[in-house]
C-alpha cells in the first residue's frame, strides 16, 4: 500500500507550489495550462501508482511514479526559493537548495516521459539488445546536461532573478545557452525517434493481450503528431491541445491495466497461464516550476 503515497505525495507538492506562489504575490498569467498540467501528470501519478503496486518489477510504473513526482516537488523547491526572495531578500540555505534543484532535473524528466517510456513500454524491457543504444544515448545526454545544470555559475529562480550557486563553477552558463548543447539536445531526439520506432516494430510483433495493450499506447501516442498544431493556434486552443496530449498517454496506459491486464504481463519466455497454446503451436511474436517543463515538451516535439 505505500505505492499509494506516490498519489498524496504529489498533491502536497502541487499545493504548496501554489500556496507559495499566492504568499509570494507571484504572478500567474496562465491558470488554464497549469491546470492541464497539474491534471496530466496526476494522471501520471495514479497509473504509475497503481503499476508499482500491481507490478513493482516493471520499471513502466516506476518511469510514471518519478515522471509524476520530480514534477511536484521540484518546482516546489524553485517556488520556495522565489517566496523566500520575494519576502526576506536573501535566500538561505533551503531556498539556494531548492533553486538548485530546480535548475538541473527537466532534462531527465524530458528523457523519462519522451524515452524511456514509450521505449520500455509494456514489459519495462527493452526489446531486445540491440536497441541498447537507443536507451544509453539520451541517458548520457540527460545526465550531462543535469551535472552541467547543477554546476552552474548562477541559480535562476523565475520570478525572483538569479542567485549564486554555492558549488557552481565560475563562469559556467545556463546548460541551454552552452555551444554543446546542441549536440546533448540531438542525442535526445535520437532518443526520442529510436522510441517511437522501437514503439512501431513492438506493436507489429505483438499479439493477443499485448497487442491490445500496445493500440491503447499508440492511440495515444499518435496525438502527439498534432503537437506541433499547437503553436499555429490561439492560446487556449493550444492549451487544451496539449493538455489532451498530456493526459492521453497515461490514461491509455491505465485503460491497458484495467482492461487488459498490463501488470500481469510476463516475459516473453513467460507467456501468460490463460494463453498458453496447444503443443506445436506458437503466438506471434511532458508556470513556474512547471513551465519549462511544457515548453520543453512543445520544443521537443515542435
Amino acid at each position: 500500500m505505500g505505492a499509494w503515497l506516490i498519489v498524496p505525495l504529489y498533491v502536497a507538492g502541487i499545493c504548496t507550489t501554489h500556496l507559495l506562489e499566492r504568499s509570494a504575490g507571484l504572478p500567474n498569467e496562465h491558470p488554464f495550462e497549469d491546470v492541464v498540467l497539474w491534471v496530466g501528470f496526476g494522471a501520471f501519478a495514479v497509473v504509475g501508482a497503481l503499476l508499482v503496486m500491481k507490478r513493482p518489477a516493471n520499471l513502466i510504473g516506476w518511469i510514471m511514479a518519478t515522471v509524476a513526482l520530480m514534477v511536484a516537488i521540484f518546482p516546489a523547491g524553485g517556488t520556495y526559493a522565489a517566496y523566500v526572495m520575494a519576502t526576506r531578500g536573501q535566500p538561505g540555505a533551503i531556498a539556494v537548495f531548492g533553486a538548485w534543484t530546480q535548475n538541473w532535473y527537466w532534462y531527465v524528466l524530458l528523457a523519462l516521459a519522451t524515452v524511456y517510456l514509450p521505449l520500455l513500454f509494456p514489459n519495462g524491457r527493452l526489446l531486445t539488445r540491440r536497441w541498447l543504444p537507443v536507451a544509453i544515448l539520451p541517458g548520457i545526454a540527460s545526465l550531462v546536461v543535469a551535472v552541467l545544470g547543477a554546476l552552474a555559475d548562477t541559480l535562476f529562480v523565475e520570478g525572483a532573478g538569479k542567485i549564486d550557486n554555492p558549488i557552481g563553477i565560475e563562469g559556467l552558463s545556463f546548460v541551454e545557452d552552452l555551444p554543446m548543447f546542441v549536440v546533448l539536445d540531438g542525442l535526445l531526439g535520437v532518443g526520442i525517434v529510436g522510441a517511437v520506432a522501437s514503439v512501431v516494430v513492438r506493436y507489429r510483433r505483438s499479439g493477443g493481450i499485448e497487442r491490445e495493450q500496445m493500440k491503447w499506447f499508440v492511440y495515444a501516442a499518435a496525438l502527439l503528431l498534432a503537437a506541433p498544431l499547437g503553436d499555429s493556434l490561439p492560446e487556449i486552443f493550444s492549451n487544451v491541445l496539449f493538455g489532451v496530449v498530456l493526459i492521453a498517454l497515461p490514461t491509455a496506459i491505465g485503460i491497458a491495466v484495467l482492461r487488459h491486464h498490463l501488470h500481469d504481463i510476463r516475459c516473453p519466455h513467460q507467456p501468460h497461464p490463460r494463453l498458453r497454446l496447444p503443443h506445436g503451436h506458437t503466438s506471434s511474436p511532458l508556470r513556474r516550476g512547471h513551465r519549462p517543463v511544457a515548453e520543453a515538451v512543445r520544443l521537443t516535439h515542435g
